[in-house]
């Protein structure tokens, strides 16, 4: 049966519902994500994992999904809360304090079996939203990395796989390595799973992780060597012909982004005091 449009005019938030997702779903969310980031949101691309993985919230309106959360495990005993979406036309109205509200519930029925579990998000920095929502709730900022992003190049050489990475990736990445926008804590733990949702490379100058929902981010294992431009048609090797992609790495690598900029590499917005544009939050399930 076709759904009768939303009445946005008249929201009731009190009307909403929060529930766990279903398959038949997909078509809501889709539908929410064709609202925001000029249609290029990732969220279709894994919502059938995400809806078949537990601790995926939804919420209800007037028999439509409005808005989504997810909650997922990572080591050493960290839930990440992520994939925040709120219907365009209903943003502002509330529905992003809702959902933080039923992902936090849900989040401590988890720990209440999980002793010293973290609660930990990551976020852009232009989002001024999402830390004020979740300050109230506990949060603060634990950490934070650079993304800059380049237009794919033509010219691609095989880098050398990492099958096996050791401990000294985190070497200049203290108490987080960024796989994509998920921040991995540096533990035993931590290193398993870069091994098995990630692949890490070496070029002549230097090595690199590719992870992330679209395979197209690149974290910096090691400083920017001199000469980066030799290395990256070993990057591009992986990511695909002329095929766009972001490189994140940590606050502490000196003149970066300068040297970045002169290879080209762009900042998502204006950012004339160079704070990064990833931002890590944490707080313990009991505060």
């Amino acid at each position: 049966m076709k759904k009768q449009p939303l009445d946005v005019e008249n929201f009731d938030i009190s009307l909403c519902k929060t529930r766990l997702a279903q398959p038949g779903d997909a078509s809501d969310l889709v539908a929410i994500a064709k609202t925001i980031w000029g249609g290029e949101d990732y969220l279709p691309k894994v919502l059938t994992a995400w809806i078949n993985e537990p601790w995926f919230i939804v919420c209800e309106y007037q028999g439509v999904v409005v808005a989504c959360i997810k909650l997922t495990q990572l080591p050493p005993n960290t839930l990440w809360f992520e994939g925040m979406r709120v219907l365009k036309p209903l943003q502002g109205k509330g529905l992003g304090k809702l959902m933080n509200q039923a992902a936090m519930e849900l989040a401590l029925q988890i720990s209440n079996q999980r002793p010293g579990m973290l609660f930990e998000f990551s976020t852009y920095f232009m989002n001024q939203e999402t830390p004020h929502l979740t300050s109230k709730l506990g949060f603060k900022q634990v950490a934070g990395f650079h993304i800059m992003d380049k237009y794919g190049g033509r010219i691609l050489k095989e880098p050398e796989p990492i099958e096996t990475p050791g401990m000294d990736i985190f070497d200049h990445y203290p108490a987080y390595l960024p796989v994509g926008w998920k921040a991995i804590r540096k533990s035993e733990e931590g290193l398993d799973y870069i091994r098995q949702n990630a692949r890490i490379y070496a070029s002549p100058g230097m090595r690199f992780l590719i992870g992330g929902i679209e395979n197209t981010d690149v974290t910096l294992i090691d400083p920017i060597p001199a000469n980066l431009q030799k290395e990256l048609p070993y990057i591009q090797y992986h990511i695909g012909y002329k095929r766009n992609f972001s490189i994140i790495f940590p606050q502490t690598y000196p003149s970066v982004i300068f040297s970045l900029e002169c290879q080209k590499f762009r900042l998502r917005d204006y950012n004339p005091e160079n704070v990064p544009e990833i931002l890590v939050f944490s707080r313990s399930a009991k505060l």
